[in-house]
């Protein structure tokens, strides 16, 4: 009986373990659940690493047959399992790239030269790309604009103000993303949304004070639709945007059935630290 209870466990043991190398899932060091990876022509170990949402010291911790930093063609890699929340950024950045301009970094450049080479500032760079810090490689590839006019204009306009920001306070605002654990604000008021051409589904949003990087949930007081847009830049305080707590995209106010220039609002976003 013994012996057949321990045959049953074995079997039950080799099971899941080759369940779990069809499946390509394993457990690294840390215990974080990690996916396969066929590494494609032109693919370096960083480009991975960002990819999936990680380091390349984590990369190559999980991965100990790669030596130099090195990877070929065809190769399966170990890569870390990807949550819905960040596949469902990455699809957001998929949107912005079919329209955005892309530049390679050159050898002993900075996010600051490559800022003043494309007309555009140091904390946008670092919006657009997701950088945790100003810290740039060779060979890195970085959005430093973009053909679509809708998202252009947009973007323009957060360029403008966060280079006035960098100008007066001497220090680039950090990149902020919403935070669970941050007390909620909550307000209400106008919003403003801008006709233009199709921004390719894009739900962005100008706001004068929420963080750069976090999403908004707007609420259209007069149908009670809801959208979450994310902040890509601060909204300048000119005339026409007086008493106006929000401006965004066209693609956003369509979501939210809006049919006036100006509509009433309700946002909710995490507070800033």
């Amino acid at each position: 009986m013994k012996l057949r209870l321990l045959s049953a466990a074995c079997l039950l043991m080799l099971c899941s373990s080759v369940q779990a190398q069809f499946l390509g899932i394993g457990k690294n060091k840390h215990k974080t659940p990690y996916d396969s990876h066929v590494v494609v022509q032109g693919e370096t170990v960083y480009g991975i690493s960002r990819s999936y949402h990680t380091t390349v010291d984590e990369l190559l911790a999980i991965n100990p047959a790669i030596k130099n930093k090195a990877v070929s063609i065809g190769e399966t890699i170990n890569v870390p399992f990807i949550s819905r929340k960040d596949r469902r950024k990455d699809k957001e950045r998929e949107k912005m790239l079919q329209d955005a301009i892309v530049y390679t970094v050159q050898k002993k450049e900075t996010l600051y030269s490559i800022a003043k080479r494309n007309n555009t500032n140091v904390a946008t760079l670092r919006q657009w790309n997701d950088l945790a810090d100003e810290t740039v490689q060779e060979g890195q590839q970085l959005i430093v604009g973009f053909k679509n006019e809708a998202l252009k204009k947009m973007n323009d306009v957060a360029a403008e103000t966060e280079s006035k920001v960098e100008d007066e306070e001497g220090d680039v605002p950090k990149n902020e993303s919403s935070d669970p654990a941050r007390p909620m604000v909550t307000q209400k008021g106008a919003a403003l949304w801008i006709r233009s051409v199709d921004d390719n589904g894009g739900l962005y949003a100008l706001h004068p004070t929420a963080p750069i990087g976090s999403e908004i949930t707007v609420k259209n007081l007069m149908n009670n639709r809801t959208v979450s847009v994310k902040v890509i830049g601060k909204l300048p305080a000119t005339s026409e945007n007086h008493n106006i707590l929000i401006k965004l995209s066209s693609s956003a106010a369509k979501q939210l059935g809006v049919l006036d220039a100006k509509f009433q609002v309700e946002l909710q976003y995490p507070q800033a630290h």
